[in-house]
């Protein structure tokens, strides 16, 4: 296969005598080893966790069997004779949506290049460290891109979770240069639920919260509706004021030593003695670009916590087949990863009329689905006015 990068190209120049590099190739060679051993490339993020990626098809429409979360029928008593009753079929519903297109690029000027000339070309520096170099410049930008793309499936997810089940891109505030588009997962409206009290300090000084009945009660009656809770995910905030909370320091300490936060492992020892789930802290930020200028967005609502049912995973990833493994293009390098992500580079210079350049793009077409969305529990805990 052709290279179709500047560093490659420039190989001769910058390296002078050592041995040429297939950096494309070492791309190839990175995403295959980390896939046959199941380990996200980079970094773990949450859909890598919580999600199974499925091989990618040709249709453009998702589809899931979403699983219900309802008790149990129990078998009738019959006579020796009797016929066997037929029971309603209540185990899956089908979800549909259009896979959407996810991506963005990345630019590498002549400049750039110049400036890594610079390193490549110090006599002080030994070859070893010049190949680092080069390796790290080069894999930022494929690094940068592939985790954008998770990044927007992380967004996705746990937006929805803390959200309601729904999620909304709308360009000016969380989509630049994006299109609007909404993702309903079809949380049951009895799952998201308003806690009597708000979480506060008021309501803690006044002795109006307990907090670990409050958690016990909604496990209990997850468990009882068939799936237990595997843990539950709060923002930061809200985990800090669990372990400060007046009431939760004396179910832990007792009235004597309840002065003191309540430690980390204290405290995920007493939710496993009142048969609660682990509390799980959420620390997620993406960041966007408007006009050139990066800001961040937190997809957590920290007004919110939410219960995990007991399942192996939440749901699935969906991709779909992206357009330029059908249709190749002679003046690019893709490599194609099994997550349905395809990282591509290549040049642009004086024969199209533009300034000499290397995009790095990293696109997909691919939707995550929270297929157990039923068995998801919302609390709001804060953000609301109490009657």
């Amino acid at each position: 296969m052709a290279n179709k990068s500047i560093f490659v190209d420039n190989m001769s120049i910058l390296l002078r005598n050592m041995a040429p590099i297939d950096l494309i190739g070492s791309v190839k060679v990175m995403f295959d080893e980390y896939e046959k051993n199941e380990i996200a490339p980079f970094q773990e993020t949450f859909v890598d966790k919580y999600f199974t990626f499925n091989a990618p098809q040709m249709s453009l429409t998702a589809e899931a069997l979403m699983g219900r979360y309802s008790f149990r029928i129990m078998a009738s008593v019959l006579g020796q004779e009797s016929k066997t009753p037929l029971r309603a079929n209540k185990g899956f519903d089908l979800w549909t949506k259009e896979i959407p297109r996810l991506g963005h690029k990345f630019v590498m000027k002549a400049t750039d290049l110049r400036k890594l000339a610079a390193v490549i070309d110090n006599p002080n520096i030994t070859d070893a460290r010049k190949r680092k170099a080069l390796e790290d410049s080069f894999l930022s930008q494929i690094r940068d891109a592939y985790l954008g793309g998770k990044d927007t499936l992380d967004y996705i997810v746990l937006y929805s979770l803390f959200n309601g089940g729904v999620v909304n891109f709308v360009p000016s505030i969380n989509n630049p240069q994006g299109i609007e588009y909404q993702i309903d997962y079809g949380m049951p409206t009895e799952n998201i639920m308003v806690s009597d009290k708000l979480w506060n300090t008021a309501n803690s000084t006044a002795g109006n919260l307990d907090i670990y009945m409050q958690l016990q009660d909604v496990c209990r009656d997850m468990a009882d509706h068939g799936r237990g809770c595997s843990e539950i995910l709060v923002d930061p905030a809200i985990y800090s004021f669990m372990t400060r909370e007046l009431g939760v320091r004396k179910a832990t300490y007792g009235t004597d030593r309840s002065s003191a936060m309540v430690r980390d492992d204290d405290f995920q020892n007493t939710l496993a003695g009142f048969g609660i789930a682990p509390v799980r802290t959420i620390r997620k930020r993406v960041g966007i670009e408007v006009d050139g200028e990066p800001s961040t967005l937190n997809p957590i609502n920290a007004n919110n916590i939410v219960f995990l049912p007991e399942v192996e995973k939440l749901g699935e990833v969906q991709p779909a087949v992206e357009d330029s493994q059908l249709i190749n293009d002679p003046n690019t390098v893709d490599a194609g990863v099994n997550d349905g992500f395809v990282l591509s580079k290549w040049s642009v210079g004086d024969s199209s009329d533009q300034q000499p350049a290397e995009y790095t793009q990293c696109v997909g077409r691919m939707l995550p689905i929270i297929t157990e969305i039923k068995g998801v529990r919302s609390l709001q805990v804060r953000g609301f006015e109490e009657h």
